[in-house]
């Protein structure tokens, strides 16, 4: 018999996916308005830190939402494409990209099944994802369209993974309702750690503070064959 913590997590877990579905689709528009606001502002601030783990040339965005790191990573001038399933999301990024007279790459396409060619990308960053980030098929992609890099060991390059969950500095640790699947913090880095051997990528984490949350900053690199 589940305990009530363990009943708690697992209903907060069916709420959370059921509104995360409703924000990339048919809310989509009200998308940045929400995400900054349950984060209390922080939200951009927690995306951005994945620049700093950026490693060669060519990046592939998945799940890119509102297109917000993508038209970073544009001025940065950095050859970036994106990949999202959600057509809203899609239109969103659009109308952003005609606002700021840009181009970038992108294509509507699942996660589970990348449309580009082995060893193409340098990074692959994921940012705030949704449920895809559990699917092992996803691991799979990643690890299949990553090339290896250089130093295994540099911290930087590969499959960036942040925003997956965060937890309040000085507090008991649950995680905060905003980022997190229903999942304890630590269960949840080590499935993440499965998945990632899974797909013959080593896993390390970093752990970054702001504004008094800390966050799990994943960092995956595809090992030899």
């Amino acid at each position: 018999m589940k305990s009530v913590r363990e009943r708690g997590f697992y209903w907060f877990s069916r709420v959370y996916g059921w509104l995360t579905e409703r924000l990339y689709n048919e809310l989509a528009w009200i998308y940045d308005l929400v995400s900054w606001l349950v984060s209390l502002g922080s939200w951009d601030t927690i995306r951005k830190e994945s620049l700093d783990y950026l490693s060669g040339q060519r990046v592939l965005e998945i799940g890119f939402g509102t297109g917000e790191l993508l038209l970073e990573l544009n001025r940065r001038q950095y050859p970036v494409f994106g990949l999202d399933s959600s057509q809203a999301m899609q239109r969103v990024v659009t109308r952003k990209s005609r606002r700021f007279n840009v181009s970038i790459p992108r294509v509507h396409a699942y996660s589970q099944q990348i449309p580009f060619s082995d060893n193409t990308f340098d990074t692959v960053i994921a940012t705030f994802p949704a449920g895809y980030i559990f699917n092992p098929q996803t691991w799979k992609e990643v690890s299949r369209v990553l090339r290896k890099t250089s130093d295994i060991n540099s911290g930087k390059g590969g499959f960036i993974i942040v925003g997956i969950c965060a937890t309040a500095v000085g507090t008991p640790r649950l995680p905060l309702a905003v980022f997190s699947f229903g999942i304890p913090m630590d269960e949840l880095l080590f499935k993440c750690q499965q998945l990632a051997e899974q797909a013959n990528l080593s896993f390390q984490v970093e752990r970054s503070t702001y504004k008094g949350l800390e966050f799990p900053i994943i960092i995956t690199q595809k090992r030899d064959s």
